[in-house]
């Protein structure tokens, strides 16, 4: 029985201790589901990134086509010389302008505000096609002009023109002088100066009409909507038709600085994409990796719950044990205890018959002595 309780004591510790092991695997299981969760969850955010960047991307791909487009059709339109006379085209042949001494398209010289180029147009008009030339070679390109029979050009000569000197005007919608708010490169400012020097650019209709009567016979009042009020008393109207040969190289100009943006985004861009691949592809292993923890981890618990089974098997099989121990000694006990009763009446009957037997001894000897005396 001793050895029995001492089997069973030992089998129950077993059992205390797969069962400690068993709960410790569980636990890491569910911390190790819970760590798998918030992988998948991560990689569901790191995939949004993905895709939010790729969209970003293609946003700003498609963004830079339609601009490049833009540009490719202005930078034809301006080799081209779209919109400018068939003389002046003649003229800016590159064959033709170092020969004749041609300096380039006024119109190109020129750099004005978006607001102010209705305006510059609408006062420049014909003259916003001028052709630069050296004022020695004018008489030469005039003579090329009739020989080709080239069509019909404006030609400003380069020389110490008579620039106009503004009188005073003020009105709280005056801008100014134009010839003072045109930049213009240093061989046609003198140019622009003649041009433009006696034109006062004013926001509105009204404003032009209130300081019309102000005007000197050679000065001119534009309006922001290229209306022209001449002091001469004529009005010029309407939208002018070379206002795409001035906004063109502007235009330009906005949309190389838009496109030199767009790859500046781009390259931060690319650098976003890549850092998103990347951070999905770790946030992957991350989750291949716990995963394999998780199946391993499974594994233990399996191999723990089987110990605990087995542990509890033989802790029961061990109590069985005990309990029979038990009941067999129960068994010998009563046993040695009926037989201890037993050996107690057959030792009582043993001296009750040593009892009579001495009696009868005793009796005998006493009946002997009679007769003896009797005799």
């Amino acid at each position: 029985l001793g050895g029995a309780q001492e089997a069973s004591a030992a089998a129950e510790r077993t059992l205390r201790q797969a069962e400690d092991a068993r709960g410790a695997t569980e636990r890491e299981v569910q911390a190790v589901q819970e760590q798998v969760a918030g992988a998948r969850r991560n990689i569901q955010e790191r995939e949004a990134e993905v895709r939010a960047a790729a969209n970003d991307r293609a946003a700003l791909t498609s963004n830079r086509t339609r601009l490049q487009a833009q540009l490719d059709a202005l930078e034809q339109a301006e080799q081209m010389l779209v919109g400018f006379t068939d003389g002046a085209r003649f003229l800016l042949e590159p064959t033709r302008q170092s020969r004749l001494g041609i300096r380039g398209a006024l119109s190109r010289m020129l750099q004005l505000p978006a607001e102010l180029e209705t305006a510059v147009a609408a006062s420049l008009g014909d003259a916003l096609e001028s052709v630069m030339i050296d004022a020695s070679n004018l008489a030469e390109a005039l003579a090329a002009l009739d020989t080709a029979d080239a069509g019909r050009a404006v030609l400003m000569p380069l020389e110490g023109n008579a620039v106009p000197r503004p009188g005073g005007m003020a009105d709280p919608e005056l801008l100014g002088v134009a010839a003072q708010l045109v930049q213009a490169s240093g061989e046609a400012r003198t140019a622009v100066s003649a041009l433009l020097g006696a034109t006062y650019v004013v926001r509105t209709r009204e404003a032009a009409m209130r300081l019309r009567p102000s005007l000197a016979p050679h000065e001119r009042l534009v309006t922001l909507r290229g209306e022209v009020f001449r002091g001469d008393g004529l009005v010029t109207a309407g939208k002018s038709p070379s206002l795409s040969i001035l906004s063109r190289p502007r235009q330009q100009r906005e949309l190389v600085e838009s496109l030199e943006d767009i790859e500046t985004r781009a390259a931060r861009l690319e650098t976003r994409v890549t850092a998103a691949d990347d951070n999905l592809n770790r946030a992957r292993a991350d989750l291949a990796r716990l995963e394999q923890s998780l199946e391993h981890a499974r594994r233990d618990m399996e191999g723990a719950q089987t110990a605990e089974h087995h542990a509890r098997l033989e802790s029961d099989r061990q109590s069985r044990m005990v309990e029979w121990h038990s009941g067999r000694l129960k068994e010998f006990e009563d046993e040695h205890r009926a037989t201890e009763a037993h050996a107690t009446e057959l030792r009582n009957l043993v001296l009750s018959f040593e009892s009579a037997a001495q009696e009868a001894t005793e009796a005998l000897t006493q009946l002997n002595t009679e007769l003896s005396q009797q005799n």
